[in-house]
């Protein structure tokens, strides 16, 4: 039920960075934080690229300050830690195999076009993961994995047991 206000994303000042956007938002709207704190500042680690994907190590005028790609990844399991630029940030998920399966349950619900229960769809999930960390991480088996799931073929039914 929350719709954005784009005057929010700014509330640091028209020279502040996004990481002092950010947290200026955290301080001011505190409801907000059990969900941007998931996903905002791994944003701030593709700062160092602008609208167009080009490079850079400062921020243009009239802000005019280096860029902080720096943060650290908890509550991930074994891709936890402190990365200094997205690069790291990518090392970190792309051997992850927690992100592995997390990728796969994404790819589940996006390819079958709804939302996969964790609990109920377990198995299909695991076949996923299983299959692409056996192929080494590799995202591209992705489809080839989603191709060898039961699910593909049968109907569960997901509805309360009577």
């Amino acid at each position: 039920n929350v719709v954005p206000d784009p005057t929010k994303i700014q509330e640091g000042g028209s020279n502040a960075t996004a990481r002092q956007n950010y947290q200026t938002f955290t301080v001011n709207h505190v409801d907000c934080n059990a969900c941007h704190s998931f996903f905002q500042p791994i944003g701030l680690a593709f700062e160092a690229y602008d609208a167009d994907g080009k490079f850079r190590t400062q921020y243009p005028s009239p802000i005019s300050q280096p860029i902080d790609t720096t943060g650290t990844l908890s509550q991930a399991g074994d891709a936890m830690g402190d990365y200094k630029n997205v690069v790291e940030l990518a090392g970190k998920l792309g051997n992850s195999k927690m992100a592995q399966y997390c990728m796969s349950q994404q790819y589940a619900q996006y390819a079958f076009g709804r939302a996969v229960n964790i609990t109920q769809e377990a198995c299909t999930i695991r076949s996923m993961g299983d299959y692409v960390t056996g192929k080494g991480g590799q995202m591209r088996t992705l489809l080839a994995s989603f191709a060898g799931t039961s699910t593909l073929t049968r109907r569960y039914h997901t509805g309360a047991t009577p």
